[in-house]
């Protein structure tokens, strides 16, 4: 009995392991390389917005975003692009925020992404922390998930820079929507969603990675064949 019960849970973690490396390499990556530069608003509302592998990127429409290649500051006029941007990203500017779901409508999950502050034109100076990137994910429940990372600071040039960001907590189930929102810090160091002495919260995305439903349905398997060997042998015991 002992044997067969190690057998199985060596099997149950071969089959996790196997299954957790996966995601890593079956994923769709949105780096918006395939879409024409283009700025919108307010696209929440009608439906609209940019649209990429399947997905839409909506605004609220509190202030304007769109796509444009920020690898070139000549080229990107309306802020401080991310001083190691490589080709297009996603912006949202003047305190707008995105909103991210399925063209048909569907659930599905969600890794992490690339995030950047940015500043305004003229900077806000060297080793500066500007503030916070708040996300929440909606399941098909209307349960919400939220991760909230802070934007690396400015660096020695007084740039910022892309940093990545992994969303544990969106993990936790599938989504039909993940909305990103930006703040800054206040000199008491809270974080504000509207101006603060000339800074407005805004923001850059690239490389936002999700996973493909058969890497996610093999990771399942291997979770739940390792839950099950775990309490054969507690049983056992």
């Amino acid at each position: 009995m002992l044997k067969f019960g190690l057998s199985a849970w060596a099997g149950a973690l071969g089959l996790a392991l196997a299954a957790a490396a996966l995601p890593a390499r079956a994923e769709t990556i949105i780096n918006f390389e395939e879409v024409a530069p283009v700025l919108f608003s307010a696209s929440m509302a009608t439906g609209e917005g940019v649209k990429s592998k399947g997905f839409v990127f909506a605004s609220d429409g509190f202030g304007f975003s769109g796509v444009d290649d920020m690898s070139d500051p000549a080229v990107f006029v309306y802020g401080n692009a991310p001083a190691n941007a490589k080709g297009k990203g996603l912006f949202a500017l003047n305190a707008d925020s995105i909103g991210l779901y399925r063209e048909d409508g569907g659930a599905f999950m969600f890794q992490g992404f690339d995030m950047s502050f940015i500043a305004p034109l003229g900077g806000i100076g060297p080793d500066l922390s500007a503030g916070q990137l708040l996300v929440i994910g909606t399941g098909a429940s209307g349960k919400s998930f939220l991760d909230v990372f802070e934007f690396q600071n400015s660096d020695a040039d007084g740039n910022f820079n892309y940093s990545v960001a992994d969303s544990f907590d969106l993990r936790n189930g599938p989504l039909v929507r993940v909305d990103f929102f930006a703040c800054v810090f206040d000199a008491t160091g809270f974080c504000s969603f509207s101006d603060v002495g000339g800074i407005v919260p805004q923001f850059a995305l690239d490389n936002l990675r999700i996973p493909e439903p058969a890497a996610l349905s093999l990771a399942a398997v291997g979770l739940l064949a390792a839950g099950a060997a775990r309490r054969r042998r507690q049983t056992q015991a």
